[in-house]
């Protein structure tokens, strides 16, 4: 798959890969899977692969920005 930058949320595939979601968030992969080891992101392995499902990405920018605004 190309670039996601400039996509929408919707207009992301249902399911991500870890390097996927990473670029879409702007994040490393390494950084984006602390956080999921520190459990701020849900993801799941199919195989030896991280995958991320597109609400869940959601789920995580929505969580950032409530943080931002305490």
């Amino acid at each position: 798959m190309g670039s996601l930058l400039g996509l929408t949320l919707e207009q992301l595939p249902p399911v991500l890969s870890l390097r996927q979601a990473a670029q879409y968030l702007g994040l490393a992969e390494i950084t984006l899977k602390r956080r999921i080891y520190d459990k701020k992101i849900r993801a799941y392995k199919d195989g030896w692969r991280w995958k991320i499902r597109r609400e869940w990405i959601l789920e995580y920018e929505t969580n950032l920005l409530s943080e931002c605004m305490a």
